[in-house]
């Protein structure tokens, strides 16, 4: 998605990409507002979910086999990621130095190699 002042992606099955969701914020204003729940992806090689986005809410979703779960590059800000599950990742997640604040609660975390990195890219080595 990109250039989104508000919506939802919803109770989508993604499976065997690059990366699953991607809230992009490039040549445009943020996107914000925007609502990612009840999804699955698997097998996503980079990213599970790629949060571009500021004040939207990232809830209930199944992650599984991708290297980071859930990335927060330096635009993202006042999101709530909550009671999703992820299992099988280098990182669960991945947060640019730049990023804002953001409300990380509950989430269901197995086989992470790590909970949370910090670097200018947001991806797991």
């Amino acid at each position: 998605m990109e250039c989104v002042p508000g919506g939802t992606v919803a109770n989508n099955v993604i499976g065997s990409s690059q990366v699953g969701i991607f809230l992009s914020n490039l040549n445009c204003p943020l996107n914000s507002n925007v609502s990612i729940t009840g999804n699955t992806v698997y097998n996503a090689f980079y990213l599970g979910i790629d949060l571009g986005q500021t004040n939207g809410l990232v809830q209930g979703n199944d992650i599984r086999n991708t290297q980071t779960a859930i990335r927060l590059p330096g635009s993202s800000a006042g999101n709530t990621i909550q009671n999703n599950t992820i299992n099988d990742t280098c990182a669960a997640f991945g947060s640019n130095p730049a990023a804002g604040v953001n409300t990380i609660l509950t989430n269901n975390i197995s086989n992470a190699l790590n909970v949370a990195i910090v670097n200018t890219t947001a991806l797991c080595p």
